[in-house]
């Protein structure tokens, strides 16, 4: 597996994460290029990175594990990757569907988005192809929002925002379409 350069940007202005009115307390965007002439959808990207976690990386899944004995302490939900690769291969990626954990929020044939709502936070990722030339080059972005609800969330991601950049641009670095 070839790791892919990674480069942190703005929030693409035509992501769907950035509908008029919208306001968050966090935002990030990381974006790499894959050069393919084949066609591939929002859809396939998910699936890929659906694949990625269930193969696992072992120091983010070692994170995981410390954040939900630590945010227990606090009350705030643990978060579970459900690991079943034979209900990623049955998985329609519906809007409304459960996706390793996460709720599928919207999707169009270039944009993917997901995440969660919890009573401290709400956060929303999105990946997004900017498929704009013939040349087989399409930039990939991965980006994540967050409100925070109250301060508890604020605080809870104080330590998980450095964690959360690396596991962001591990993820796009490692993530592969065929």
């Amino acid at each position: 597996m070839s790791k892919k350069k990674v480069n942190e940007v703005k929030l693409p202005e035509n992501s769907r994460l950035k509908k008029t009115g919208n306001h968050y307390d966090y935002e990030d965007s990381f974006q790499t290029i894959i050069y393919s002439f084949n066609n591939f959808e929002s859809t396939d990207i998910a699936k890929a990175f659906c694949a990625l976690i269930l193969k696992g990386v072992s120091w983010i899944e070692l994170l995981l594990k410390i954040k939900n004995f630590i945010v227990q302490i606090f009350g705030i939900k643990k978060s579970e990757l459900k690991k079943d690769t034979e209900g990623l291969n049955n998985q329609t990626f519906n809007v409304g569907e459960k996706m390793i954990g996460f709720r599928i929020l919207d999707k169009t044939d270039n944009e993917f988005i997901f995440g969660k709502d919890d009573k401290h936070l709400n956060f929303r990722s999105s990946f997004l192809i900017n498929n704009n030339s013939n040349d087989g080059v399409k930039k990939i972005n991965l980006s994540t929002v967050v409100k925070f609800n109250n301060m508890l969330g604020r605080l809870y991601f104080i330590p998980v925002k450095p964690f959360h950049k690396l596991i962001m641009r591990t993820i796009l670095s490692r993530i592969e379409i065929t």
